[in-house]
């Protein structure tokens, strides 16, 4: 039964060590870009998320309204629908609230990205070592221990013998 759980482990703690490899081949010659960019991210995030943002969008937003209205009076009406105001005040508000979910999706994909670049490069090698601890425990464990006394007396009789 020994064997059987030896098994299980080295068969998980491989497995586990592929997953980690594969995130590390993929991911791990990125790494120091990713880390650089991290600010240029959080910097986003910071400007997206301001007061003088949510104020310039208030003002496009007011900018639009406006335009709305001065379209019905009589007069100027034809052309402030001729020059478009509305449509490109639509526009940069639809720019402004994509750069916003963009800035708000990109901080945590920039940092789970560096989290498991740091967490697969810990965890690969201490599965690989479980893995070495799991055949080690399966194939010999105790047993080798006790016999390697015997092995090597075995081996230093056989070369006074020579």
């Amino acid at each position: 039964m020994d064997k059987f759980y030896a098994g299980l482990m080295v068969g998980f703690f491989l497995a586990f060590s592929m997953v980690f490899g594969f995130v590390q081949v993929n991911l791990g010659p990125y790494y120091k870009d990713i880390v650089a960019i991290k600010p240029a991210v959080d910097e986003a995030y910071q400007v997206t998320h301001s007061e003088k943002f949510a104020d310039v969008r208030g003002l496009v937003v007011d900018v639009k309204a406006a335009s709305e209205k001065l379209a019905t009076l009589p007069i100027i009406g034809d052309g402030i629908s001729s020059l478009g105001i509305q449509d490109y005040a639509q526009q940069a508000i639809g720019l402004m609230d994509n750069a916003k979910d963009i800035s708000e999706g990109m901080v945590p994909l920039v940092n789970n990205a560096i989290l498991a670049i740091e967490v697969s490069a810990w965890a690969l090698w201490v599965s690989l070592i479980l893995v070495l601890a799991g055949i080690y425990s399966a194939y010999g464990g105790k047993k080798m221990l006790k016999k390697a006394p015997a092995r090597a007396a075995k081996k230093a009789r056989k070369r006074k013998k020579r």
